[in-house]
């Protein structure tokens, strides 16, 4: 039920956008999902587009409330995050694009996707 993500390139800077991170452009490869903080048996399927040191761009089929926490399975790792934003997409039914955070300074998902082998 999830997804998977592996980059397809890499963009070599963030000169002229707001953000203060890179973000890395991802497809699929492994098992990526969400679950609600109160209910971890409810996965919630997620197709990554981009993902930072503590954040990650993607794609779902239902709308998600903006500023609840989820955990963020990577394979058999989680990590506690909150959603930033959400919203529709090129006004497809039931297609969002949603970003996410971590407030967790130690956390760094791109080190943890290049870990699982999906940056190059």
């Amino acid at each position: 039920m999830g997804s998977t993500a592996k980059v397809i390139r890499t963009l070599p800077e963030t000169a002229g956008s707001p953000r203060r991170e890179l973000r890395v452009p991802l497809t699929d490869d492994t098992s990526i999902f969400l679950t609600p903080v109160d209910d971890e048996t409810r996965k919630i399927s997620l197709r990554p587009v981009d993902v930072s040191a503590r954040g990650l761009g993607f794609f779902v089929r239902e709308p998600l409330k903006v500023g609840s926490f989820f955990w963020l399975w990577i394979d058999d790792q989680k990590f506690r995050i909150e959603l930033a934003y959400c919203g529709t997409h090129l006004g497809i039914d039931n297609l969002f694009r949603c970003g996410l955070f971590t407030r967790d300074e130690s956390c760094n998902l791109t080190k943890t996707f290049h870990k699982q082998g999906l940056v190059i």
